[in-house]
C-alpha cells in the first residue's frame, strides 16, 4: 500500500469513502458528500471553535490551556497558511474538520 498527501482534487473520492464508511458502520451521522468541503480563511474562527469543543470534550484535563482568541489566532495565522482544512457541515453549520 502506498500513501500520499491528499490534494484538492481528491475531495470527491474522500467524500465518497467517508460516506461509505458511515454507511458501513451504521453511524448515526447522515452526512452527505456535498457537505464536505475545503474551508476558507473567513471560516477559521468557526473551525477553531469546533476544535476547542472537541479538544475540551476528549481532553478535559487540558481545558483552559489556551484561550479562544489563541485558538482563533492559531487557525487563522498558522494552520490556514500551511494546511488544507476541510469541514463537515450539517445544515450549513460546521460540525467537524480534519486537517489535510
Amino acid at each position: 500500500m502506498r500513501h500520499r498527501i491528499a490534494k484538492v482534487g481528491d475531495s470527491e473520492i474522500l467524500g465518497e469513502l467517508n460516506h461509505q464508511l458511515i454507511k458501513d458502520e451504521g453511524h448515526r451521522n447522515s452526512m452527505t458528500i456535498s457537505e464536505l468541503r475545503r474551508l476558507e480563511l473567513v471560516e477559521m474562527d468557526a473551525a477553531a471553535a469546533v476544535h476547542r469543543a472537541a479538544f475540551d470534550d476528549r481532553l478535559p484535563w487540558l481545558t483552559g490551556l489556551h484561550t479562544p482568541e489563541e485558538d482563533r489566532s492559531y487557525f487563522r495565522g498558522q494552520l490556514y497558511r500551511i494546511c488544507e482544512i476541510w469541514g463537515a457541515f450539517e445544515d450549513a453549520t460546521l460540525v467537524g474538520h480534519p486537517r489535510l
